[in-house]
């Protein structure tokens, strides 16, 4: 980033290539759009472009990166208050099928995962994506959430229960319906 930052503006090229799966994959599960994240993961490189001269290297360019995704996120959110996160519509589930049972359980499991997800509170919902889909490090957490560590490591926790909580509800829920 010390390149770009610098001037080297194709080396812009070489973070998009690195990091441009994460940004996308943390933009699906907020979303729910794989459109949708496609452009915001290309706004976090044109605003990483545009604003090139704010990064210092005091902390990690993971951490810088991600505090950009997150504000075009919150953007994004705030222009369209309507929108699904996590919507039916654009679940994914994988073609690996070892038996039509096997099939069958992973798919209601993903659906009643991706259910849970929607049923967080969008700060739950933020601080899951962060750990476990865009697999930042506490540290990274607690400086784009501007907290102590132990402060996001108690996020994590937090968030983590909630989701086991509203996940087993609606396992149990399901469980009653079949």
């Amino acid at each position: 980033m010390f390149l770009v930052r610098d001037g080297q503006l194709n080396q812009l090229r070489h973070l998009f290539d690195r990091h441009n799966v994460k940004l996308y994959n943390y933009f699906v599960m907020l979303t729910g759009d794989r459109s949708v994240s496609e452009d915001l993961t290309q706004d976090v490189f044109l605003r990483m472009l545009r604003f090139r001269h704010t990064f210092k290297g005091e902390g990690s360019f993971i951490s810088w990166m991600f505090q950009i995704a997150r504000n075009i996120g919150v953007d994004h959110y705030r222009k369209n208050r309507n929108f699904d996160p996590l919507g039916e519509k654009h679940l994914h589930i994988s073609d690996e099928e070892p038996t039509p049972l096997d099939e069958s359980i992973k798919k209601q499991q993903v659906e009643i995962l991706h259910q849970a997800l929607r049923t967080l509170s969008p700060k739950h919902r933020e601080v899951i994506l962060m750990a476990r889909f865009a697999d930042l490090s506490l540290k990274e957490m607690a400086r784009i959430l501007r907290c102590p560590v132990n402060s996001a490591k108690v996020k994590v926790h937090r968030a983590v229960k909630a989701l086991g909580a509203i996940y087993a509800e609606l396992t149990e829920v399901q469980q009653d319906v079949v």
